[in-house]
């Protein structure tokens, strides 16, 4: 049976990862910040930080300390699917929670945990390769402009 948790248990720390400076930090935040508030979660603070491939070190050993971490999706814990469930692995090992506030649900049913990550690392590598595609037609097209 899969219970989900309630809101006045869960205090969440919150994970924000950019690959470069700028507002999309900031509006991650921002972001998950209101995703918390509308859960009913409470929010033990944030980390948050520019990254090109993943959390850094001290970031993980940060997020290793917390309970239950919320992130946008599995792509802010690394660059490549590989990189994300590495770390979502590690932080699991440690038992964190990773909640996705795109879509992931907080259960208390290991399976389902799994294949929910399971699943979502599909659906980010199908994005991370379309958003690779679209950026290589880009790139072509430009360059035969002007050649």
């Amino acid at each position: 049976m899969t219970e989900t948790v309630g809101p006045a248990e869960m205090r969440v720390l919150i994970y924000a990862r950019a690959a470069r400076s700028g507002d999309g930090l900031a509006r991650q935040v921002q972001a998950l910040r209101a995703y918390a508030t509308d859960q009913g979660w409470g929010v033990a603070g944030n980390v948050a930080e520019v990254e090109p491939w993943g959390p850094s070190p001290a970031a993980l050993d940060a997020l290793r300390a917390a309970p239950v971490v919320l992130v946008q999706d599995l792509s802010r814990l690394g660059r490549d699917i590989e990189a994300a469930l590495s770390a979502y692995e590690a932080l699991a090992a440690a038992g964190v929670r990773v909640l996705l506030a795109g879509g992931g649900r907080a259960t208390v049913n290991p399976t389902l945990d799994a294949m929910n990550r399971a699943l979502t690392a599909v659906m980010v590598e199908h994005a991370r390769q379309q958003h690779s595609m679209r950026v290589g037609h880009g790139l072509a097209r430009r360059r035969e402009a002007r050649a």
